[in-house]
């Protein structure tokens, strides 16, 4: 057992005690749970491997620093825990560079196997898109969001998390010909769009959704005050999304996402077009609420 020297400040005294601790190693995620909810002071440290490098995966965001990354220009993801439909719990980057290894090798399949159990993971199955499963939520005082995993009766959602929001965009604009954005355009540079904004750490910001790759590079002039008949109609979504991820895998926890109204300014005239506001990019950054 552990010595106590009466000399020793807090924060050892509670390493000296957690070095006799059994450590949390669980990577099944309702075992995990289990065992950190019945951890109430934290006193059990947190050891969890990555089937797929060996190496400990971080739980509390700390892995942002870490050596695992994707070598994509302007995109980084470290090596948290990544939580998949069928509960096990992989790095969150070697999970995205094993999915990219499959899909070369397994090219038109619409599922994949967890890398430790095997259970086929489906596709989303309306957009076709890969199932991610989610990020281990950084607060254990979220760990209720994570939804059932499937032999608890879970469900891969019908849409992945930026075609759920691409669809929500596409029916809020059915209400936003009843506005006259050009009240508030000044030049033939300018534009009106929608946001997305998650102002959680790691969160991110959505413009629209065009894959119009000829669209000029846009910057933000500022934020607008959205009508209040949008605000009502983007809570009614919230609420519907809340109620579905409590079952549904989705990779994003849209719940918490703010609706926001921005007037953009492009580098060079925008194109001619019967609705300004059916000029559109998507933009994928941290949440700010400037």
């Amino acid at each position: 057992m552990a010595t106590m020297n009466p000399a020793m400040n807090p924060g050892s005294i509670i390493d000296a005690i957690r070095s006799d601790i059994e450590p949390i190693t669980e990577i099944y995620w309702p075992a995990f749970k289990k065992a950190v909810e019945n951890d109430p002071q934290q006193l059990r440290p947190i050891d969890l491997t990555c089937t797929i490098c060996t190496e400990k995966m971080s739980t509390q965001g700390s892995a942002r620093g870490s050596i695992h990354w994707i070598p994509k220009p302007g995109r980084r993801i470290s090596h948290e825990a990544q939580i998949l439909p069928c509960g096990h719990m992989v790095g969150a980057c070697c999970f995205m560079n094993w999915l990219a290894s499959l899909s070369e090798r397994f090219r038109g399949r619409k599922f994949y196997s967890c890398p430790v159990c095997s259970t086929a993971i489906m596709y989303h199955p309306e957009c076709g898109h890969v199932c991610h499963g989610q990020r281990i939520p950084g607060l254990i005082a979220n760990y209720s969001r994570i939804p059932l995993v499937l032999s608890e009766g879970g469900f891969i959602h019908a849409r992945c998390a930026g075609c759920e929001v691409q669809h929500t965009f596409s029916e809020l604009t059915k209400y936003t010909s009843i506005y006259k954005w050009e009240d508030e355009v000044e030049s033939n540079h300018q534009y009106i769009t929608l946001g997305f904004l998650d102002q959680r750490p790691g969160g991110f910001l959505y413009m629209d959704g065009s894959r119009d790759r000829k669209r000029p590079i846009c910057e933000r002039v500022r934020r607008l005050e959205t009508p209040e008949e949008l605000k009502t109609i983007w809570e009614a979504y919230r609420k519907v999304w809340a109620l579905k991820f409590k079952t549904f895998w989705i990779s994003h926890d849209l719940s918490s996402v703010g609706l926001c109204l921005y007037l953009m300014k492009t580098s060079k005239p925008l194109p001619k077009t019967l609705k300004t506001q059916g000029i559109f990019r998507r933009v994928f950054s941290r949440g700010s609420s400037s």
